[in-house]
């Protein structure tokens, strides 16, 4: 069944752009592996590796457990002993993980009979516990926002993200699907831009500050949800007590504050393009203003 679903992913376009881009983005570098496996990795899985796999990953050094809900403290404790005080403590120990840094921007094509192109983007940006992450998040929700405004204003229709992975070594990703390739790297260049040259406007961060805000809670409502970013900011080292002030160091970030991190982030993007070679000019994208 896995091999099948991992098979399923690279058959559409998005699946194999985000495995041409982790061949080349990830190079060296511990996000390399892919969590899910390939058809090659799966297919030489045995019944004696799980069971390897599994003794060394159940060791308390290795394991964490977050628990949110209205719970009696005493009464998880004792049941948390019972359930997992017998396991050994190994020696595992966590190490830092490399930032990602591109000297160059590139484009790398796979050539695919689609009738759109689909190309992605990725720049490298600051350890996830940095002070220019949280600025960087406004950074990237602001482009993002931009690219749409400007198809508008524009009449061009095509689909379109800019985001922030939340890991470790984070990344900033701009990405877009059309049929008319050029088109579309030229507006998104030009956004990029933008960014970079003109301080966005107070009324127009706090806007986009609110929003974001608000769809943090939104997302955050469930129990589950909770657990989820309080592993998070412990298993990246920020301590799980750090994403009780996320909201406030948003809060902070200034107009200059995202001029500067889109300086000195948005640049040497390392672009995976799927499709028809002849809908895009890849020297569009590798033009950095």
């Amino acid at each position: 069944m896995q091999i099948a679903s991992e098979t399923d992913r690279l058959s559409v376009p998005d699946g194999l752009l985000d495995s041409d881009e982790a061949s080349f983005l990830y190079a060296g570098h511990p996000y390399r592996n892919h969590l899910a496996g390939t058809v090659d990795t799966l297919s030489k899985i045995s019944a004696t590796d799980l069971k390897t796999l599994h003794s060394q990953l159940m060791q308390t050094s290795q394991l964490l457990l977050v628990v949110v809900g209205n719970l009696d403290e005493n009464s998880l404790k004792s049941k948390i002993a019972a359930s997992f005080g017998a396991l050994p403590k190994g020696n595992y120990q966590s190490s830092a993980m490399p930032l990602l840094k591109f000297s160059a921007p590139t484009a790398t094509l796979t050539t695919k009979p689609l009738n759109a192109v689909y190309v992605q983007g990725v720049f490298a940006g600051p350890d996830f516990n940095s002070p220019d992450y949280d600025a960087l998040q406004m950074a990237t929700s602001i482009l993002d926002t931009r690219i749409q405004a400007a198809k508008l204003k524009k009449d061009i229709s095509f689909q379109s993200q800019a985001l922030l992975r939340r890991q470790r070594a984070s990344c900033g990703v701009v990405s877009f699907m059309s049929e008319n390739g050029n088109e579309a790297a030229e507006l998104v260049q030009e956004q990029i831009s933008v960014m970079k040259t003109a301080l966005v406007p107070a009324d127009v961060l706090e806007g986009i500050r609110s929003a974001y805000i608000t769809n943090y809670y939104v997302e955050n409502q469930s129990s589950a949800a909770q657990a989820v970013i309080l592993a998070r900011y412990e298993l990246m080292g920020s301590g799980w007590r750090n994403s009780e002030n996320l909201l406030d160091r948003l809060r902070k970030v200034t107009p200059a504050d995202v001029q500067r991190v889109a300086r000195e982030y948005m640049r040497s993007f390392q672009f995976t393009i799927v499709g028809d070679g002849g809908k895009i000019n890849t020297q569009l994208l590798l033009a950095e203003r």
